[in-house]
């Protein structure tokens, strides 16, 4: 009996045939990961380290989309079939920064766009209006980052804060 696979957009649930979006959905959840765990998530203002840290983020995404995107299509009989599991998608805890999380969620959609596109089923690189989708993604969070966040915060909320039990550290070292 074959597997029930459920199919969002032709391509299945948690899978994808393209190795670039693969690539691009692991970093998108692992920096989606690391701005919630984030010190500044437990406050509402973002610390210059961690300002500084989600624009490397958002820049090493976009470094590596171009990257990709400059390379020939590679031709793949044999293997442009095959499917590649997808980590688990990021469940964003509620955090109490709501900007870092508005940043999370961001991230989270623009992951589920990429991964049920159109270029989810080619083999490497992405369609042009996958890849502008991608780019306007990028440029509201990088907006949300530089024209609010960086504008309006620290924000005094007392009656409210804190919303949001401490988050969690990130993995330990060795």
């Amino acid at each position: 009996m074959a597997d029930q696979l459920l199919y969002k957009n032709g391509v299945p649930i948690g899978k994808t045939y393209n190795n670039d979006i693969y690539g691009l959905a692991r970093r998108i959840n692992r920096f989606t990961r690391e701005m919630f765990n984030s010190n500044s998530a437990n406050y509402n203002s973002v610390d210059l380290a961690d300002m500084l840290r989600f624009e490397t983020f958002t820049a090493a995404l976009l470094g590596y989309h171009d990257w990709f995107q400059a390379q020939p299509k590679l031709d793949t009989p044999e293997t442009g079939k095959e499917l590649m599991a997808l980590s688990e998608k990021v469940v964003v805890p509620v955090i109490a920064n709501e900007s870092i999380y508005d940043l999370c969620v961001l991230m989270q959609i623009m992951h589920d766009e990429l991964v049920s596109s159109d270029s989810s089923r080619r083999a490497t690189n992405m369609e042009e209006y996958d890849s502008l989708r991608f780019n306007s993604y990028l440029a509201r969070i990088n907006s949300l980052m530089t024209e609010y966040i960086q504008s309006s915060e620290p924000l005094d909320q007392p009656q409210t804060s804190p919303n949001a039990e401490m988050n969690t550290n990130g993995r330990s070292g060795v």
